[in-house]
C-alpha cells in the first residue's frame, strides 16, 4: 500500500513539474512577443522622429514633462450619459443615513 501511494506521489510529481515547465514556456513566450512588439514600436518611433524636417525634430527630441492636471477626467470608451451624475447625487441625498446604494 505504502508502495503504490509513493509511485502515485512520484506521478503526481512528475506531471506537475511538466505541467509547470509548460506554463514558463508559454509566459516566456508571451513575454518575447511582447518585448519583440516593444522594440519594433520604438524602432519605428526612432524612425519617424529621423524623418522630420530638422526644426520639428528639434522639437519632438524634448521630453515633455509638464505634470497632468490633478481634476482630468479618466479615459472612458464611451460618453458619459446626461444626467446619470445628477442621478447618484440625488439618490445619495435622500439615502443618507441608509444602507448603500450599490
Amino acid at each position: 500500500m505504502i508502495e503504490a501511494t509513493d509511485r502515485l506521489n512520484k506521478m503526481v510529481d512528475s506531471y506537475g513539474r511538466r505541467l509547470a515547465k509548460e506554463y514558463n514556456r508559454v509566459l516566456m513566450r508571451r513575454l518575447r512577443t511582447r518585448q519583440t512588439a516593444e522594440s519594433t514600436l520604438l524602432l519605428l518611433k526612432k524612425e519617424a522622429i529621423e524623418a522630420l524636417p530638422e526644426n520639428l525634430k528639434t522639437i519632438a527630441l524634448v521630453p515633455d514633462l509638464t505634470p497632468f492636471p490633478a481634476n482630468r477626467f479618466m479615459a472612458t470608451l464611451t460618453p458619459p450619459i446626461e444626467g446619470y451624475i445628477e442621478k447618484i447625487m440625488e439618490a445619495a441625498r435622500k439615502n443618507i443615513g441608509k444602507e448603500k446604494l450599490r
